[in-house]
C-alpha cells in the first residue's frame, strides 16, 4: 500500500494537462474545458468571524468532487511503467495505490505468511495452536479429545505453530542469504563481526541489532538472525534448499 500525505493537493495543474494532452490525447474543447475547470481557483480559511487572505491555487483538484480521483489517477498513472515487465501487478484509485503479486494455492507452500505471526503473545499463539490441534483431528478422525495431540502432528509431519513460525523465517533468510534477494530484506542481514578474533568468528553467525520494544523484536531485521543463530552449523553452512528445509524441520520438531 502506497500511501502519499495531502495526495489531491500535490498535483500540478499545467503537468497534469500537458499528461492529459500527451498521453490520453485530450485536445481542443475538451482540455479548454478541464483548463478552465482548474484556473482561477482561489483558497481561503475562514474560524469564526475571522479570514484568511484570499490566495490562487496552482496545484490540487478539487476533494470530494467527481473528476478528482479520475483525474489524479491519470496524473499518477506513469506509475505503471515502473512495474512493467516486472511480476509486481498493480491497482489504482485515487490516492490508493496497492502493489501485489498473485499465485496459485499450490505456490504458497510452508502456511503462507505465518512469519508475521512471530513473537505473539502465548495466549494468541495457543489459540492458533487450537486451531492447528482441530485440522489435525479432522484429518485424523480417529484422534479423541483426550489422547495427546504432538505424536499426531508429528504422524503428519505437522510442525506446532510456534515451530512453523521459525521455519519460515529460517527459510526466507537462508534464501536472502543465498541469492542476496529481494534486496530489501538482504540489505537488513549483515555478518556477525566480533570486534576481537573470537572462535565465533568463522560461524556464519549473523548480527543481532538492538532493540528496545516489543514491536522491534517481531521486526524481520531482528527476528531473522536471532531465529539463525539458534541454528546448528550444520545448517548454517546447508548447500542446497532442499537440504537445509528438511534437516531444518528435523530440527524444529519438538522432542
Amino acid at each position: 500500500m502506497l500511501d502519499l500525505s495531502a495526495a489531491f493537493d500535490t498535483i500540478d495543474h499545467q503537468i497534469l494537462l500537458t499528461r492529459l494532452n500527451s498521453s490520453f490525447g485530450f485536445c481542443g474543447p475538451a482540455l479548454s474545458l478541464l483548463s478552465s475547470y482548474l484556473s482561477n481557483r482561489t483558497q481561503q480559511i475562514t474560524i469564526g468571524n475571522q479570514s484568511s487572505d484570499s490566495i490562487p491555487l496552482t496545484t490540487g483538484v478539487p476533494q470530494g468532487s467527481v473528476l478528482g480521483p479520475l483525474l489524479f489517477s491519470l496524473y499518477t498513472s506513469p506509475i505503471s511503467s515502473i512495474f512493467t515487465n516486472t511480476p509486481v501487478s498493480f491497482h489504482l484509485y485515487a490516492d490508493d495505490t496497492q502493489l501485489y503479486i498473485s499465485f496459485s494455492s499450490s505456490e504458497s507452500a510452508n502456511s503462507y505468511c505465518n512469519s508475521l505471526f512471530y513473537n505473539l503473545l502465548k495466549n494468541s499463539l495457543g489459540r492458533l495452536q487450537r486451531v492447528q490441534n482441530s485440522l489435525a483431528r479432522v484429518v485424523v478422525p480417529s484422534t479423541k479429545r483426550c489422547h495427546h495431540i504432538s505424536p499426531v502432528l508429528a504422524n503428519l509431519h505437522w510442525l506446532p505453530v510456534k515451530q512453523r513460525i521459525d521455519f519460515k523465517i529460517a527459510t526466507i533468510t537462508f534464501k536472502t542469504l543465498q541469492n542476496k534477494q529481494p534486496y530489501y530484506l538482504s540489505e537488513l542481514l549483515h555478518p556477525y563481526t566480533p570486534s576481537r578474533s573470537l572462535r565465533s568468528s568463522d560461524k556464519h553467525f549473523l548480527h543481532v541489532p538492538l532493540v528496545k520494544t516489543a514491536l522491534g523484536c517481531r521486526s524481520f531485521s531482528y527476528a531473522a538472525p536471532f531465529i539463525w543463530n539458534t541454528l546448528p552449523l550444520s545448517l548454517r553452512t546447508a548447500e542446497s534448499l532442499s537440504t537445509f528445509t528438511s534437516h531444518l524441520k528435523t530440527f524444529l520438531f519438538p522432542p
